[in-house]
């Protein structure tokens, strides 16, 4: 589960698989509002209850916009509650500016990579689409970034070097743990893993779009960045 933690879905029905949810299961629920994405079937969803498409990220919106901020305040309108979305990105931007002043000056040289690994594909971040791109912006820290079609999904271990940085976060989707890259001849070559500046994180955080996720992944940050 990605984003958020069981107990914070206490009471939650499951209806299946994310991108194949069980309408039978959904029909017994008899809800009052479906929140779908694109990827849904729309008109048998809508036989149901009155179904709204909520986008998904796609590659086309502009490098400028957090996603996770405009999916919030898009559900937020729909349910009427635009003012409490606001109020939950203001406490997000008060972390944040805690954060900068924490951190200071420190890493105003350092440059930051996040790698995702599983089943032996390695890709990282597409500027604007997990939340940890727009989260690094917002920070003020740079950090490299892959542009769309430019294999940003699928780069080999042999030039994962052009990701090299100061600091480094590897998502272990897998599960692997530290030994396993450490062991790794490519990845005990770089910077980050010869300075001690590598952090496995989880998936569960890193690996997810929403708000919540956005707040696990500053979680993470405030634990594993320099401060004054």
């Amino acid at each position: 589960m990605y984003g958020v933690s069981f107990d914070e879905v206490t009471g939650a029905k499951n209806v299946g698989h994310v991108y194949q949810p069980s309408l039978e299961k959904i029909l017994l629920l008899k809800p009052d509002l479906i929140l779908s994405t694109d990827a849904h079937q729309y008109k048998l969803l809508s036989a149901i209850a009155p179904t709204v498409p909520v986008p998904y990220p796609n590659y086309k919106m502009p490098v400028n916009k957090a996603f996770f901020k405009e999916n919030l305040r898009y559900v937020a309108k729909i349910v009427g509650e635009e003012t409490k979305a606001e109020s939950v990105l203001s406490q997000y931007q008060i972390r944040i500016e805690e954060l900068k002043k924490r951190i200071g000056n420190q890493l105003e040289q350092a440059e930051i990579s996040v790698l995702f690994h599983t089943d032996g594909y390695i890709w990282t971040i597409i500027k604007g689409i997990k939340p940890i791109s727009p989260i690094l912006t917002d920070l003020g820290l740079r950090y490299k970034f892959a542009l769309p079609g430019n294999g940003a999904w699928n780069l080999s271990i042999e030039t994962i070097g052009e990701y090299d940085s100061d600091i480094l976060f590897i998502v272990d989707i897998d599960r692997r743990g530290a030994s396993f890259y450490f062991k790794n001849p490519v990845f005990r070559s770089l910077k980050a893993f010869k300075n001690n500046r590598v952090y496995f994180v989880t998936p569960e955080k890193w690996y997810t779009l929403g708000i919540s996720a956005a707040n696990k992944v500053l979680d993470d940050l405030f634990k594993y960045l320099p401060y004054q």
